[in-house]
């Protein structure tokens, strides 16, 4: 158990399991769904160890995008009422933290903080690679291919492209 301070952020940080050295506090997911799974988005190449909160009210959707969003590598911590008489933990990927608080009703009340693991290098490099496919996607056929490939490697910072588009 942590031991409760000023912050529920350090100490959901304290008991997560997740690196500590580097972290970012993002306060709450926007509300709006559009938004929220742009920070996401934002969020799934970001190094640090990220921190957020969540309401009773949004937690199962917010699970929900990170399962979509998120690789099934990256660790997402749950802490449910911290310092309080029913504080839970859960340590999984989005998709198992989504499971644990969709079984039991319980687990959807309450204050959560939320810690992301943050992203290595070869997920980095897995998301510059999906953004230049996309890129050479919308250039289609109006340039060539070794054009294409040149511009969707300098804009995504992909540092090659591992599947070619076929014309």
């Amino acid at each position: 158990m942590p031991i409760p301070g000023a912050s529920s952020v350090t100490a959901a940080l304290s008991v997560s399991g997740l690196a500590t050295d580097r972290f970012a506090f993002e306060g709450f997911l926007p509300k709006k769904p559009g938004a929220r799974q742009k920070l996401l988005r934002d969020l799934k190449k970001e190094e640090r160890t990220i921190v957020l909160f969540e309401s009773t009210h949004r937690i199962v959707e917010s699970l929900r995008d990170m399962a979509e969003i998120f690789p099934v590598s990256k660790q997402v911590f749950v802490a449910r009422e911290i310092s309080k008489k029913f504080e839970t933990h859960f340590l999984g990927s989005a998709s198992d933290c989504l499971q644990w608080v969709e079984s039991d009703k319980d687990q959807q009340k309450g204050e959560f903080v939320l810690v992301l693991q943050g992203s290595n290098e070869s997920e980095i490099e897995a998301v510059r690679q999906e953004a230049a496919l996309k890129i050479l996607e919308l250039l289609g056929s109006s340039i060539s291919t070794k054009d294409a490939v040149a511009i969707a490697s300098e804009i995504s910072g992909a540092r090659r492209i591992s599947s070619m588009r076929t014309l």
